[in-house]
Protein backbone atom coordinates (compact mmCIF):
# COMPACT_ATOMS: atom_id res chain seq x y z
CA UNK A 1 0.00 0.00 0.00
CA UNK A 2 1.46 3.22 -1.30
CA UNK A 3 1.75 6.17 1.28
CA UNK A 4 -0.08 9.55 0.93
CA UNK A 5 3.57 11.31 -0.35
CA UNK A 6 3.77 8.51 -3.29
CA UNK A 7 0.23 8.85 -4.48
CA UNK A 8 1.50 11.97 -7.06
CA UNK A 9 4.36 13.33 -8.03
CA UNK A 10 2.82 16.87 -6.58
CA UNK A 11 1.85 15.56 -3.09
CA UNK A 12 5.98 13.68 -2.98
CA UNK A 13 7.55 17.02 -3.79
CA UNK A 14 5.17 18.64 -0.94
CA UNK A 15 6.37 15.87 1.24
CA UNK A 16 9.98 16.23 0.38
CA UNK A 17 10.17 20.24 0.94
CA UNK A 18 8.24 19.31 4.49
CA UNK A 19 10.99 16.34 5.67
CA UNK A 20 13.63 18.98 4.57
CA UNK A 21 12.55 21.93 6.43
CA UNK A 22 11.58 19.88 9.69
CA UNK A 23 15.48 18.80 9.32
CA UNK A 24 16.73 21.87 9.36
CA UNK A 25 13.90 23.19 12.09
CA UNK A 26 15.13 19.76 13.99
CA UNK A 27 19.16 20.93 13.56
CA UNK A 28 18.75 24.43 14.47
CA UNK A 29 17.00 23.68 17.85
CA UNK A 30 19.37 21.38 18.65
CA UNK A 31 21.84 23.98 18.03
CA UNK A 32 19.69 26.16 20.36
CA UNK A 33 19.75 23.41 23.06
CA UNK A 34 23.56 23.02 23.04
CA UNK A 35 24.04 26.66 22.94
CA UNK A 36 21.83 26.86 26.18
CA UNK A 37 24.08 24.24 27.87
CA UNK A 38 26.87 26.35 27.56
CA UNK A 39 26.42 27.93 30.42
CA UNK A 40 25.82 25.22 32.99
CA UNK A 41 29.00 23.56 31.78
CA UNK A 42 31.03 26.68 32.30
CA UNK A 43 29.62 27.47 35.93
CA UNK A 44 29.92 23.43 36.38
CA UNK A 45 33.99 23.35 35.12
CA UNK A 46 35.21 26.53 36.27
CA UNK A 47 32.55 28.32 38.08
CA UNK A 48 33.84 29.77 41.50
CA UNK A 49 31.39 31.03 43.97
CA UNK A 50 30.60 34.29 45.57
CA UNK A 51 32.81 34.09 48.86
CA UNK A 52 30.62 34.72 51.64
CA UNK A 53 31.17 34.58 55.48
CA UNK A 54 30.43 33.44 58.41
CA UNK A 55 29.58 34.47 62.45
CA UNK A 56 31.16 31.73 64.50
CA UNK A 57 28.55 31.10 66.59
CA UNK A 58 25.89 30.63 64.19
CA UNK A 59 24.22 27.42 64.15
CA UNK A 60 22.23 27.22 61.66
CA UNK A 61 25.80 25.85 59.03
CA UNK A 62 26.80 23.72 61.99
CA UNK A 63 24.40 20.79 60.80
CA UNK A 64 26.22 17.85 60.73
CA UNK A 65 27.05 16.14 57.03
CA UNK A 66 24.67 13.48 55.72
CA UNK A 67 24.64 11.65 52.33
CA UNK A 68 21.75 12.96 49.62
CA UNK A 69 18.54 10.56 49.81
CA UNK A 70 18.35 11.06 46.29
CA UNK A 71 21.93 11.33 44.71
CA UNK A 72 21.72 14.12 41.32
CA UNK A 73 22.75 10.90 38.94
CA UNK A 74 19.51 9.27 40.63
CA UNK A 75 17.26 12.99 40.37
CA UNK A 76 18.29 13.69 36.92
CA UNK A 77 17.66 9.64 35.35
CA UNK A 78 14.18 9.92 37.69
CA UNK A 79 13.51 13.48 36.42
CA UNK A 80 14.03 12.55 32.47
CA UNK A 81 12.47 9.08 32.40
CA UNK A 82 9.06 10.06 34.10
CA UNK A 83 8.03 13.03 31.96
CA UNK A 84 8.74 11.26 29.19
CA UNK A 85 6.71 8.61 30.47
CA UNK A 86 3.93 10.96 31.09
CA UNK A 87 3.84 12.34 28.32
CA UNK A 88 3.68 8.99 25.96
CA UNK A 89 1.21 8.03 28.62
CA UNK A 90 -0.84 10.64 27.84
CA UNK A 91 -0.81 10.13 24.10
CA UNK A 92 -1.85 6.33 24.45
CA UNK A 93 -4.50 6.80 26.67
CA UNK A 94 -6.09 9.85 24.58
CA UNK A 95 -5.97 6.97 21.74
CA UNK A 96 -7.34 3.84 23.45
CA UNK A 97 -9.47 5.69 26.84
CA UNK A 98 -10.40 9.12 24.92
CA UNK A 99 -12.76 10.30 22.04
CA UNK A 100 -10.58 12.31 20.30
CA UNK A 101 -11.06 10.69 16.49
CA UNK A 102 -9.77 14.23 14.78
CA UNK A 103 -7.27 12.27 13.90
CA UNK A 104 -6.50 9.21 11.56
CA UNK A 105 -3.51 7.79 12.42
CA UNK A 106 -1.66 7.06 15.75
CA UNK A 107 1.52 8.41 15.02
CA UNK A 108 0.28 11.89 15.03
CA UNK A 109 -0.74 11.65 18.82
CA UNK A 110 2.81 10.33 19.50
CA UNK A 111 4.38 12.83 17.79
CA UNK A 112 2.70 15.17 19.92
CA UNK A 113 4.58 13.86 22.55
CA UNK A 114 8.07 13.78 20.84
CA UNK A 115 7.86 17.35 20.17
CA UNK A 116 6.87 17.97 23.89
CA UNK A 117 9.29 16.89 25.45
CA UNK A 118 12.07 17.92 23.48
CA UNK A 119 10.48 21.58 24.14
CA UNK A 120 10.99 20.19 27.64
CA UNK A 121 14.65 19.55 27.63
CA UNK A 122 14.81 22.91 26.71
CA UNK A 123 12.93 24.02 29.25
CA UNK A 124 15.25 21.87 31.39
CA UNK A 125 18.46 24.04 30.32
CA UNK A 126 16.86 27.55 31.03
CA UNK A 127 15.54 26.40 34.46
CA UNK A 128 19.05 25.00 34.80
CA UNK A 129 20.87 28.28 33.59
CA UNK A 130 19.01 30.14 36.50
CA UNK A 131 19.61 27.92 39.05
CA UNK A 132 23.27 27.96 38.45
CA UNK A 133 23.74 31.72 37.79
CA UNK A 134 21.89 32.34 41.24
CA UNK A 135 23.72 29.57 42.96
CA UNK A 136 27.40 31.07 41.83
CA UNK A 137 26.16 35.17 42.23
CA UNK A 138 24.70 34.55 46.01
CA UNK A 139 27.05 31.55 47.61
CA UNK A 140 25.33 30.92 50.24
CA UNK A 141 26.59 28.68 52.79
CA UNK A 142 24.76 25.39 53.54
CA UNK A 143 23.67 24.03 56.60
CA UNK A 144 26.51 21.58 57.18
CA UNK A 145 29.24 23.90 55.70
CA UNK A 146 31.18 24.01 59.09
CA UNK A 147 30.76 20.04 59.32
CA UNK A 148 32.42 19.99 55.32
CA UNK A 149 34.91 22.80 55.27
CA UNK A 150 36.47 22.67 58.98
CA UNK A 151 37.57 25.92 59.11
CA UNK A 152 40.36 26.64 60.78
CA UNK A 153 39.21 28.16 64.00
CA UNK A 154 42.49 28.66 65.52
CA UNK A 155 43.44 31.52 63.16
CA UNK A 156 39.89 33.00 63.31
CA UNK A 157 39.75 35.63 65.26
CA UNK A 158 35.98 35.62 66.41
CA UNK A 159 36.02 38.61 68.38
CA UNK A 160 35.75 40.40 64.61
CA UNK A 161 32.12 39.20 63.98
CA UNK A 162 31.89 38.59 60.28
CA UNK A 163 34.57 36.46 59.00
CA UNK A 164 35.42 36.13 55.85
CA UNK A 165 39.20 35.36 55.94
CA UNK A 166 39.34 31.59 56.87
CA UNK A 167 40.81 28.01 55.54
CA UNK A 168 38.99 25.23 55.18
CA UNK A 169 41.03 22.04 56.77
CA UNK A 170 39.04 18.83 56.17
CA UNK A 171 40.52 15.70 55.06
CA UNK A 172 37.36 13.81 54.22
CA UNK A 173 35.99 16.10 51.51
CA UNK A 174 37.61 16.98 48.42
CA UNK A 175 37.48 20.45 46.69
CA UNK A 176 34.68 20.12 44.95
CA UNK A 177 32.29 19.25 48.18
CA UNK A 178 34.08 22.25 49.15
CA UNK A 179 33.09 24.33 47.14
CA UNK A 180 29.82 22.61 46.69
CA UNK A 181 29.07 23.57 50.07
CA UNK A 182 29.06 27.23 49.64
CA UNK A 183 26.04 26.66 46.49
CA UNK A 184 22.80 26.69 49.26
CA UNK A 185 20.26 29.03 47.58
CA UNK A 186 18.52 27.86 45.81
CA UNK A 187 18.12 24.01 45.70
CA UNK A 188 18.99 22.70 42.56
CA UNK A 189 17.15 19.16 43.04
CA UNK A 190 13.46 21.60 43.94
CA UNK A 191 14.26 23.61 41.06
CA UNK A 192 14.65 20.75 38.27
CA UNK A 193 12.05 18.30 40.42
CA UNK A 194 9.38 20.98 40.67
CA UNK A 195 10.18 21.72 37.01
CA UNK A 196 9.94 17.79 35.66
CA UNK A 197 6.90 17.37 37.47
CA UNK A 198 4.67 20.45 36.71
CA UNK A 199 5.47 20.73 33.17
CA UNK A 200 4.08 16.73 32.86
CA UNK A 201 1.20 17.72 34.85
CA UNK A 202 0.86 20.76 32.75
CA UNK A 203 0.54 18.87 29.95
CA UNK A 204 -1.44 15.91 31.03
CA UNK A 205 -4.31 18.40 31.80
CA UNK A 206 -4.46 20.05 28.46
CA UNK A 207 -3.44 16.89 26.31
CA UNK A 208 -5.22 14.16 28.39
CA UNK A 209 -8.98 13.53 27.83
CA UNK A 210 -9.96 10.50 29.29
CA UNK A 211 -14.04 9.56 29.66
CA UNK A 212 -13.85 6.60 31.34
CA UNK A 213 -12.74 7.36 34.57
CA UNK A 214 -12.90 11.23 36.88
CA UNK A 215 -9.89 9.95 39.00
CA UNK A 216 -7.43 8.76 36.85
CA UNK A 217 -6.08 11.76 35.51
CA UNK A 218 -5.58 13.51 38.92
CA UNK A 219 -4.30 10.37 40.48
CA UNK A 220 -1.08 10.62 37.83
CA UNK A 221 -1.11 14.53 38.35
CA UNK A 222 -0.91 13.85 41.96
CA UNK A 223 1.75 10.83 41.98
CA UNK A 224 4.38 13.36 39.92
CA UNK A 225 3.52 16.18 42.30
CA UNK A 226 4.21 13.74 45.40
CA UNK A 227 7.30 12.59 44.07
CA UNK A 228 8.81 15.96 43.58
CA UNK A 229 7.50 17.21 47.50
CA UNK A 230 9.31 13.83 48.76
CA UNK A 231 12.73 15.35 46.62
CA UNK A 232 12.51 18.95 48.36
CA UNK A 233 12.08 17.72 51.61
CA UNK A 234 14.74 15.47 51.43
CA UNK A 235 16.91 18.42 50.66
CA UNK A 236 16.08 19.77 54.63
CA UNK A 237 16.13 16.65 56.39
CA UNK A 238 19.79 15.79 54.75
CA UNK A 239 20.99 19.01 55.99
CA UNK A 240 21.69 20.24 52.48
CA UNK A 241 19.28 23.49 52.58
CA UNK A 242 17.13 25.64 54.45
CA UNK A 243 13.69 25.72 54.22
CA UNK A 244 13.90 29.35 52.25
CA UNK A 245 16.45 27.65 49.75
CA UNK A 246 13.59 25.19 48.90
CA UNK A 247 10.90 27.56 48.60
CA UNK A 248 13.24 29.52 45.93
CA UNK A 249 13.57 26.43 43.66
CA UNK A 250 10.05 25.73 43.77
CA UNK A 251 9.21 28.56 42.31
CA UNK A 252 11.66 29.18 40.02
CA UNK A 253 10.97 25.35 39.14
CA UNK A 254 6.86 26.32 39.19
CA UNK A 255 7.76 29.71 36.97
CA UNK A 256 9.95 28.32 34.31
CA UNK A 257 7.43 25.35 33.68
CA UNK A 258 4.75 27.34 33.29
CA UNK A 259 6.32 29.69 31.17
CA UNK A 260 8.06 26.52 28.91
CA UNK A 261 4.39 25.02 28.65
CA UNK A 262 2.14 27.95 28.17
CA UNK A 263 4.64 30.28 25.70
CA UNK A 264 6.17 27.66 23.69
CA UNK A 265 5.05 24.05 24.04
CA UNK A 266 1.11 24.80 23.88
CA UNK A 267 1.86 26.71 20.95
CA UNK A 268 3.40 24.26 19.06
CA UNK A 269 1.42 21.30 20.07
CA UNK A 270 -1.53 23.72 18.94
CA UNK A 271 -0.19 24.74 15.98
CA UNK A 272 0.77 21.18 15.19
CA UNK A 273 -2.37 19.79 15.81
CA UNK A 274 -4.12 22.29 13.39
CA UNK A 275 -2.28 21.74 10.48
CA UNK A 276 -2.48 17.97 10.75
CA UNK A 277 -6.72 18.24 11.32
CA UNK A 278 -6.62 20.53 7.91
CA UNK A 279 -4.52 18.00 5.89
CA UNK A 280 -6.58 15.06 7.21
CA UNK A 281 -9.87 16.48 6.17
CA UNK A 282 -8.97 18.33 2.99
CA UNK A 283 -10.29 17.43 -0.11
CA UNK A 284 -8.16 15.59 -2.40
CA UNK A 285 -8.95 16.25 -6.18
CA UNK A 286 -6.81 13.42 -7.29
CA UNK A 287 -8.49 10.61 -4.93
CA UNK A 288 -11.93 11.69 -4.22
CA UNK A 289 -14.44 12.14 -6.31
CA UNK A 290 -16.08 16.11 -6.82
CA UNK A 291 -19.51 17.24 -6.14
CA UNK A 292 -21.87 17.07 -8.86
CA UNK A 293 -22.54 20.67 -9.74
CA UNK A 294 -26.96 20.16 -9.73
CA UNK A 295 -26.28 18.87 -5.97
CA UNK A 296 -25.16 22.00 -4.68
CA UNK A 297 -27.67 24.65 -3.38
CA UNK A 298 -27.09 28.24 -3.48
CA UNK A 299 -26.56 29.56 -0.09
CA UNK A 300 -29.20 32.66 -1.22
CA UNK A 301 -32.02 30.17 -1.75
CA UNK A 302 -33.02 30.37 1.80
CA UNK A 303 -36.60 28.49 1.11
CA UNK A 304 -34.72 25.47 -0.06
CA UNK A 305 -32.69 25.46 2.86
CA UNK A 306 -35.11 25.28 5.19
CA UNK A 307 -37.77 22.67 3.69
CA UNK A 308 -34.70 20.36 2.93
CA UNK A 309 -33.52 20.77 6.93
CA UNK A 310 -36.16 21.55 9.05
CA UNK A 311 -37.75 18.31 10.36
CA UNK A 312 -40.90 19.82 11.30
CA UNK A 313 -41.87 20.76 7.90
CA UNK A 314 -41.74 17.21 6.49
CA UNK A 315 -44.85 17.41 5.28
CA UNK A 316 -44.49 20.45 3.46
CA UNK A 317 -41.49 20.15 1.60
CA UNK A 318 -41.47 20.84 -2.19
CA UNK A 319 -38.75 21.38 -4.56
CA UNK A 320 -38.85 24.94 -6.54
Amino acid sequence: MSTDCEKSPRRSLSCTMKNRYMNRQLFTDVIIWCFVCVPVLVYFIWGTPYTQGFYCDDVSIRLPYKSNTISTPALLTAGLALPLLALFLTEILRVTLGRDDTFKTQNIELMMAVKGFGIFLFGTMVNKVFTEITKYSVGRLRPNFIDVCRPDFSSINCSQGYITDYTCTTTEHGAREIRDSRLSFPSGHASFGVFCSVYAVLYMQARLKVTSSYLLKPTLQSTLLLLSAWCCLTRVTDNRHFPSDVIAGCVLGIVTAWLTFYKVALDVLQTTQRGEVERAYSVNSETEPATPAPLLRNSKDHSCTVYLNNPLHEKDRTVS
